[in-house]
């Protein structure tokens, strides 16, 4: 939740300010002293603050009662975050792809062996890629876990689960992979 800060307070004091400055600064105008731009451009830039920053403000106290936005996927997992922490299109974008991430992450398929530099297979090497690929595996599912533990996600959820999977994950099959295991049914739309 997106912390309350009593910005009101400190606007309308800072106002009241401004008009001292101001009072001042014509009460020097009016007896013909020198320097009276120095209160006058203190109230100024006091005033021209305020406005800006009851401008940034306004918005997050528009949304102070505002109902919670949810994230969910068709599995039933979601997240629960403030209104204000969302406020931009580029924020909710990320954090969707975030949670998708986090929420449908699968590990690395069992290796047949390891590449050279030209992409050639090396003999022999079946049971070294098994270690890094169980090594990557790993480091992924602690830091998952790390992240859903951020997120508030509980520890049952299915982020926590690593299922044995017959192929690597990949977003061009996201909602086509609906038919029986190994089978994928037919992509309706465009990409």
């Amino acid at each position: 939740m997106v912390p309350d800060f009593p910005g009101g307070v400190v606007l309308v004091s800072l106002i009241f300010l401004a008009g001292v400055c101001f009072i001042s600064g014509f009460a020097f105008l009016w007896e013909s002293k020198d320097y009276a731009w120095v209160p006058l451009s203190i109230g100024a830039i006091l005033c021209l603050f305020v406005i800006v920053a009851w401008f940034r403000a306004q918005k997050d106290t528009d949304l102070e009662n505002a109902t919670p936005t949810t994230v969910a996927d068709s599995f039933g997992n979601q997240i629960t975050t403030d209104t204000r922490a969302l406020t931009s299109l580029v924020a909710v974008k990320n954090i969707g792809e975030l949670f998708t991430d986090l929420m449908h992450r699968e590990p690395l398929p069992e290796p047949d062996g390891l590449i050279d530099d030209k992409g050639n297979p090396i003999p022999n090497t079946e049971r070294e890629a098994k270690n890094k690929v169980d090594q990557a595996n790993d480091k992924a599912k602690e830091i998952t876990n790390l992240a859903t533990n951020a997120f508030g996600i509980p520890a049952e959820s299915e982020s926590g689960i690593q299922p044995l999977v017959e192929e690597p994950f990949s977003t061009n099959i996201i909602g086509t992979n609906t038919g029986k295991p190994g089978k994928a049914s037919p992509r309706t739309d465009k990409a």
